[in-house]
Parts: structure tokens; C-alpha cells; sequence
């Protein structure tokens, strides 16, 4: 794995596969951006390319293109070596299954043809103008849209695709594997998707795995999907997520139910979403999800199904500690789809009225059970046990008290103690926390000029030999870590380098500390000009004589200091020596 590693990392420049996620801008010995995984206005993220690492200033996100890759993706270490191996053309040893590579090899293969079929039957063929016309016209999607998501149509008929996929080299027992085809009583095959709009499903690498289709003639069923095959698993899929996970690492996920909840946001500027198809939220997609994101708003429809939706998905999401909160579209609006063809100004803000999950749970239970009775009162009280009992924050638990009681006009200590009787404590909960992801960045202040001094040291092309780069004195520097830093770095001008530092080379002379703060005074965003000799020693002379005499001022201060406790104890002989020392300073 490790020679995997290195292969990986000598045949490609983090800069140039960055640069495929986020507009990078040469920034003097860097290259800057905005953050890929957290909103920001101003560009905090930075990519040294003589490292070959990345950081981020504003979250703390950092590493090689390895880490970035595995990070942007969602991708496992293996998994992310694997993707750039296939997405660059690198090739190394992951230990494939041969026979098992084949046979995805073949789905991908007749997944991709029939992807072609459907694409060309709706924007190419005759038959496929009913469907050009369902969804431009009654659904309202843009050509634009339709082209990017790759949306087909699979023509009435028996053996359209199946005879097609046959001329192209493919078995009976290939298409029906692959899901597209059904197999016939006597032997032969008829198409699975007939009469149908498809959207195509897409893994997070972009491969073709498998689709869906929608009937246009109002025939059951009203949603037909690919059979679950060697490269789809239903229950670990979600539609879109494969175009919008970058949208969720800066915005949180707004879980919908179909595909034009999905799509029709997602024209309008909306992208942060993926659609669960009409299954229920199963545990392997909220382990996918929490790869890009911790926060979660469901926005499933209002009916009966979409509650019991929402509430399984709460159950299950409290295990993987995401904030979850509720979206409700306002009435008339059934659905996000219909929202957004009517009022899409306002629908794009939807997440500025999200409900609190809690909030939610207590309007649907008061819905659910009179407020009017004894009985209803204690079947809400009841049900909200679960709820009340998971929450650790004592301001917000006194909040959520009040509210009910006052709701169910009720005593508060009658409500208390209804709450508090024989409540147990799941065994899969655990109270969530809250992180400050922001790195600390060991400890180095890295805004002072003793930082700003030695991220030019670093980042700049100065000759070893020019007697300003070791004028610095030590004990100029407060920080112990960047102290040290400098003390190793004189070393290395001194005894190693001649010309310009090698800071790939220096840096593997560092322990692991040292070589992080050094890593972090390289994707300083500075704001010099390194090219320029004269401007870079010009600044070094500023900043040594101020670090000097910063230290000189610092002596003066503790001598003086000393010198009037001697003085106070009577203690002569040490004035004397304090003031000889305050002399030579002075």
C-alpha cells in the first residue's frame, strides 16, 4: 500500500487536481481559493505546491492530495487511491478480483449503452417527443437540466432495448442480470422499462449503475427501479448525491423524497439536496451522508408516509449524532416540486424557517392526540418521553418543559414528573457535542511577526549566505516551537544547504510538531512579493531588528523588574551586578 502511496503521489501535482474542485489563484509561493469545505466569503484556502499540501485557515482542513481527495469525495484511504488511479490513468496494485472486476466491468459497460439508448429515444427519435414534452411543459425541467442529469425515455414496446443491447454483443442472461430486461416464459427477454421517463442513477465516481423509470401513461406501477445488481444497492444509494455532495459540506443535506423535488430546486440554484427514491432512510445512506455532512433537513411530504418517513429518519439519524431539522413547504404547495414553480424567490430560502426537530415532533403529536382530554394530554406526554429524555442542554430541556406544559395547559411539576417517570435511556444514544472544528494550529500564534519572519525564511529563494538570514538572535523569539524551529533552520543554512533552502528536504529533518508548524508557515497567505530579492530582504532587516529589539526591551523590563526587588530586600551586591547588566543593554 505504501509504494502505492508514493507512486500516487510522484505522478501527480496537488495544485493541478485541486484546481479540478476550486479556482485557484497564484498567491506569491502558493496558490489561494475559497474553502471547498466550508462557506466563506474571503479565500483562506491554501495549496503549496513544494509540499504538495493544502490548508485551510478558516476550518482547519488540511493534508496531501490524498487526504484532499479522500475528504472531498467521501471516500475511504483505499477507495481514494483507487479513484485517482482510475481518474489519472496510475497504475497500481490494490489487489483486484479479477473475475469480479469483469462482471462490473460488463454492467458498467451495458449500463452506459442503455443510457445512450434512452438519451437518444428522447432528444432524437419521434417516440421520445411525448416525453420531451412531459417534462418541458407539464414538469416545467429546462433542456439544460434534463441534458446535465441525463434523463431518457424508454419507448413503448417489448424489445426495443433488449434487441439493441443484443446487436451490441450482449447476453440473454446480461440484460437480465444488469436489470434491464425481464426473462420470458419461454426462454427469451422483453424490456423491464417501457413507456417511461428514466433518470439514471449514478454512483459518486460517476459510473452508471442503474435507473428509474416514471410512467407517462398512467401505468402501475407509477415508479419502476433497477433491481438491485453487483454495482447497485438500494439501500446505499441516493439520487443526486453524486452531483451536489460538495454543496452538502457548506450546507448541510435537504433529504427529499423524489426526483423532481430534487431537480427542480436544483434548476432554480438550490443544490444542496439528494432524494431518498421513495425508500425509507436506511442506516448505510446516513453513513454515507455523514461523510460530507452533520447536518440534516428533511423535507418529505406532508401526508402520512412523508411523517413516518421523517420520524424513522429522526430515529436513526440521533445514532449518527447529525442536527437534524424539518422543512415544512408551506400550503398550498404539496411538495417542493410544486413550490418551486410557483414561488421559487421564496422557496430558495427555505432553510431560513427550518423547525426544530423537537418543535416538529410536539405539532405533529398534538395533531396526532386531542389537547382537550386526559387521555390525549398523557399519549402526548408519552410519546415525547423519548424525545425529552435525549436532551442534555438544561436551557433548552427547561424550554421544552414550559412549552408543553403551557400548551397542555398543565402544572409544570405534573409534567415534569410525567416526563421523568420509567424513562430509559437507549443503549445505541449518545449525547451529541459540540466540536469546535476550528484547529488550533499547536499552539503557534500565527498572526504574530515571528511567524510572518519565518514563513518568508521558508517560502523565499534568499541565499543561505546573506548574513541578514542569521542576525536573528534566539532569544528573539517568545514562541519556544518557532524558537526551536529557527535554531534547526540556522543549523541546516549553516551546515547542509548552500543557494536557496530545500524545505521538502529540511522539513524531513523535523520532528512531527516541527514539521507541521513548518507546513503551516508555507501556506501562509503572505502579502509580499517573494520574487522580488530587494523586497523580501528589505522586509527580513524590518523584521529582525524589530524581533531584536523587542527581546532587548523585554531584558531591560525584567532587569529593572529585578533590580527593585533587590533593592526592596536591601540586597546590594545584586543591584550592583543587575546594574552593570542594565548598562551594557542600555
Amino acid at each position: 500500500m505504501n509504494n502505492n502511496v508514493e507512486i500516487i503521489k510522484t505522478h501527480l501535482d496537488i495544485v493541478s487536481v485541486v484546481s479540478s474542485y476550486v479556482e485557484l489563484k497564484k498567491s506569491g509561493s502558493n496558490h489561494k481559493g475559497l474553502c471547498p469545505f466550508h462557506n466563506e466569503k474571503g479565500a483562506s484556502f491554501m495549496v503549496n505546491q513544494n509540499l504538495q499540501i493544502y490548508k485551510c485557515f478558516g476550518c482547519g482542513e488540511s493534508g496531501d492530495v490524498i487526504s484532499f481527495i479522500q475528504k472531498i469525495e467521501g471516500l475511504d484511504f483505499k477507495s481514494s487511491l483507487k479513484f485517482l488511479s482510475e481518474k489519472y490513468g496510475i497504475k497500481i496494485d490494490l489487489e483486484k478480483d479479477v473475475s469480479e472486476n469483469k462482471d462490473k466491468r460488463r454492467l458498467y459497460e451495458i449500463n452506459n449503452l442503455a443510457l445512450e439508448f434512452f438519451q437518444y429515444i428522447l432528444n432524437s427519435h419521434d417516440s421520445g417527443k411525448i416525453a420531451q414534452n412531459y417534462l418541458i411543459k407539464k414538469r416545467n425541467l429546462k433542456p439544460e437540466i434534463i441534458k446535465e442529469f441525463n434523463i431518457g425515455y424508454a419507448p413503448r414496446g417489448w424489445n426495443h432495448l433488449s434487441d439493441f443491447l443484443k446487436k451490441r454483443g450482449f447476453s440473454h442472461d446480461e440484460i437480465i442480470s444488469s436489470s434491464l430486461g425481464v426473462s420470458k416464459k419461454n426462454g427469451g427477454v422483453y424490456d423491464k422499462f417501457r413507456g417511461r421517463i428514466i433518470f439514471p442513477y449514478f454512483s459518486l465516481d460517476g459510473k452508471c449503475i442503474g435507473f428509474m423509470g416514471r410512467t407517462i401513461f398512467e401505468e402501475d406501477p407509477k415508479y419502476l427501479n433497477s433491481s438491485e445488481t453487483m454495482v447497485f444497492k438500494k439501500g446505499e444509494f441516493l439520487y443526486g448525491l453524486y452531483k451536489s455532495k460538495l454543496e452538502l459540506k457548506k450546507n448541510g443535506a435537504i433529504l427529499v423524497e423524489g426526483m423532481l423535488d430534487y431537480l427542480k430546486p436544483y434548476q432554480y440554484g438550490l443544490k444542496n439536496l439528494c432524494a431518498t427514491s421513495g425508500t425509507a432512510l436506511t442506516p448505510k445512506q446516513l453513513e454515507l451522508l455523514k461523510r460530507y455532512t452533520d447536518r440534516i433537513y428533511f423535507c418529505f411530504d406532508s401526508d402520512s408516509a412523508g411523517v413516518n418517513a421523517i420520524l424513522r429518519g429522526i430515529e436513526i439519524s440521533d445514532k449518527y449524532n447529525f442536527e437534524v431539522k424539518i422543512l415544512q413547504i408551506p400550503k398550498p404547495y404539496k411538495d417542493l416540486d410544486e413550490y418551486f414553480d410557483s414561488n421559487p424567490v421564496e422557496a430558495l430560502n427555505i432553510t431560513s424557517s427550518a423547525v426544530e426537530i423537537i418543535d416538529f415532533y410536539l405539532g405533529y403529536l398534538y395533531k396526532k392526540h386531542s389537547l382537550s382530554n386526559a387521555s390525549g394530554k398523557n399519549k402526548i406526554i408519552s410519546e415525547f418521553k423519548v424525545f425529552y429524555q435525549k436532551i442534555s442542554n438544561d436551557v433548552t430541556k427547561n424550554h421544552y418543559l414550559k412549552k408543553l406544559s403551557e400548551d397542555l395547559e398543565l402544572d409544570q411539576n405534573v409534567v415534569l414528573n410525567s416526563l421523568q417517570k420509567n424513562i430509559e435511556i437507549p443503549t445505541n444514544y449518545a449525547p451529541k457535542t459540540s466540536e469546535n472544528t476550528k484547529e488550533t494550529l499547536i499552539g503557534v500564534n500565527f498572526n504574530s511577526k515571528e511567524a510572518f519572519l519565518m514563513s518568508i525564511l521558508v517560502k523565499s529563494t534568499i541565499d543561505s549566505s546573506n548574513p541578514i538570514v542569521l542576525e536573528l538572535l534566539d532569544e528573539s523569539f517568545e514562541d519556544p516551537l518557532l524558537r526551536n524551529l529557527y535554531k534547526k533552520y540556522r543549523s541546516y543554512l549553516i551546515n547542509e544547504n548552500k543557494g536557496p533552502i530545500d524545505i521538502r528536504q529540511f522539513s524531513n529533518t523535523l520532528e512531527e510538531a516541527e514539521s507541521k508548524t513548518l507546513e503551516n508557515l508555507a501556506l501562509l497567505d503572505i502579502e509580499i512579493d517573494l520574487s522580488s530579492e530587494k523586497k523580501v530582504l528589505e522586509e527580513l532587516k524590518n523584521l529582525v531588528s524589530f524581533l531584536n529589539t523587542s527581546y532587548k526591551k523585554r531584558q531591560i523590563k525584567d532587569i529593572t523588574t529585578r533590580i527593585k526587588k533587590a533593592e526592596k530586600e536591601k540586597d546590594s551586591n545584586t543591584v550592583k551586578i543587575l546594574m552593570e547588566e542594565l548598562t551594557q543593554l542600555i
